[in-house]
């Protein structure tokens, strides 16, 4: 996986540094259910506008056929990492709830098509 990070106003403090890289290994894990995930690319941008006290933090997972996008507001750049990396992994469950009720369907189908041919062969 691919992972850029962008910061705009803000300075790489270690306790940023820890929670990004705490929840990069959680999204990390999530990820892996994918047989090729070096096709997959994380963009994290955190910012300050202008004196404001809030931080905005967005987040792009890109895989081969989906993209996910994740926006979070909040008072404290730690706090609004977090979010954003919940929302994310509640969005990946999602997505993954979505596959495997498509692969399940497919299993289904291709196992009634051979019982079927079985029928068939055998009358």
């Amino acid at each position: 996986m691919q992972v850029d990070v962008y910061l705009k106003n803000i300075r790489k403090t270690r306790l940023l540094g820890e929670a990004i890289e705490k929840d990069l290994q959680k999204i990390q894990r999530r990820v892996n259910m994918f047989k090729d995930s070096s096709n997959i690319r994380f963009e994290l941008k955190l910012e300050r506008l202008g004196h404001q006290t809030e931080y905005t933090a967005s987040a792009n997972l890109i895989m081969p056929r989906k993209k996910l996008h994740v926006t979070e507001t909040a008072e404290n750049k730690v706090e609004c990492v977090n979010n954003l990396t919940k929302a994310l992994i509640k969005q990946l469950g999602k997505f993954k709830g979505q596959v495997e009720r498509h692969l399940s369907r497919n299993k289904k189908s291709v196992a009634r098509a051979t019982v079927e041919k079985m029928k068939e062969a055998s009358a």
